[in-house]
This record gives C-alpha cells, structure tokens and sequence, in this order.
C-alpha cells in the first residue's frame, strides 16, 4: 500500500521514458493513478529525458528500453540526469531477458511486472532511500542534505579531487561539481576547506553528545 501522506500531497514525482507513444501514455496514466506517485512528465528518448529533467527536477525517472539497447548510451544519460536532479532515483523497466543491474540505475524491472507490483517496487526503494539519507542527515548535524551529497561531503572532508570523487562515487564529474556547489549554498560556506571543517565540526559534536 503506498502511503500518499509520507510523499507529500504532491506526491514522488515520476518521469516517464519510453519510445513508443501508446506505451509511454499508458505507463503515465497507471502509475498516475496509485496513491503516493504524481507523473510530471513524460520524454520519447533519453535526450528529451535529460532536457525534461532540467526543466522538471523529478525524483523518479522510469525509463523502459530494450534488451539490445546500447548500455553505455543510458548510462552516461543517467550521469546527464542527476546533473539536473541530484539525488534522483533512476529505474529501468526493461524487456528481454532479465539482468539484474545497468550502469548508471539504481534498479532494473522486468517488463513482466504488472502494475501494482511496479508501483510497490518503486515505493520501497522510495522509502529506503528516504531512510539513508535521514541517517546521513543525523551523521552530519541534521542538516537537510541527500544521502549522496552526505557521501560526498565525507570525500571532499578527506581531501579527495571533484575527479578522485567521481571515480570513487561512479558519477560524472560535473555531477560532483554540482553537488559541492548545493552544499556550499545548503550549508552557508564558502569553499572545499569550510566544507571539511564542517564535518570535523560535527563529528566533535557527536562524540560530545555520546
């Protein structure tokens, strides 16, 4: 059962991406219409998915492909995706044999799901998502950060390179680049050192408090 209160009256907002019109549609109006989930929008192919992603910030992208698409295309348009939508949750619905994961998504269906399997699917991914970056949140001071920005604060605290931080994370470089840029404004700092002793800040803080 999705729970419409824990998302918001809006709802997650969901992207929808799939090259076929009658399948694109009905994939929006079934998602659309389980409690919890709002679709903002929908995209014919994953450059129309990245400008749509600049335009909306959804939390969700759906992307539908087939089995003999090129993995290294949707990969690098994921990378392209969350440049936009830091912290974006990006499944796949694939058709063909079933794998397990693809570069760059944070999950794979199969095509075989029905709806209301979809759909619960996608909540409790929702949901631990929600759970680790409350825990990030606690790690740092309780500030209001992602999970994904929480790791990349402890990298940059490390004294890692926005490039060393891309190769240890798995994103593109301009994602990282973006994700310092929203900490240094979320936190009111200035540059990388301010960053750093911002965690050392909090980390003396817990050890006080415990």
């Amino acid at each position: 059962m999705i729970d419409a209160a824990a998302a918001g009256t809006a709802g997650v907002s969901v992207l929808i991406v799939e090259g076929r019109a009658l399948y694109r549609d009905a994939l929006a109006a079934l998602l659309d219409g389980f409690p919890g989930f709002t679709v903002v929008g929908t995209a014919a192919d994953v450059l129309e998915a990245v400008h749509a992603c600049r335009r909306l910030c959804p939390q969700v992208v759906l992307l539908q492909v087939q089995s003999d698409a090129d993995p290294l295309e949707h990969e690098r348009a994921a990378m392209a995706m969350r440049a936009y939508s830091p912290g974006l949750i990006s499944a796949v619905i694939l058709e063909g044999p079933v794998v397990t994961a693809l570069p760059g998504f944070d999950c794979v269906f199969t095509a075989r799901l029905d709806g209301r399997e979809l759909a619960r699917e996608l909540w409790q991914i929702i949901a631990r998502r929600t759970h680790e970056e409350a825990h990030i949140r606690r790690e740092i001071g309780g500030r209001t950060i992602t999970a994904r920005e929480g790791q990349i604060l402890l990298l940059v605290a490390e004294g890692l390179s926005n490039k060393e931080i891309a190769g240890r994370t798995g994103i593109g470089l301009q994602t990282v680049k973006n994700h310092v840029s929203h900490l240094l404004e979320k936190l009111s700092l200035e540059d990388r050192t301010q960053l750093a002793l911002y965690v050392q800040s909090s980390d003396r803080s817990e050890e006080e408090r415990t």
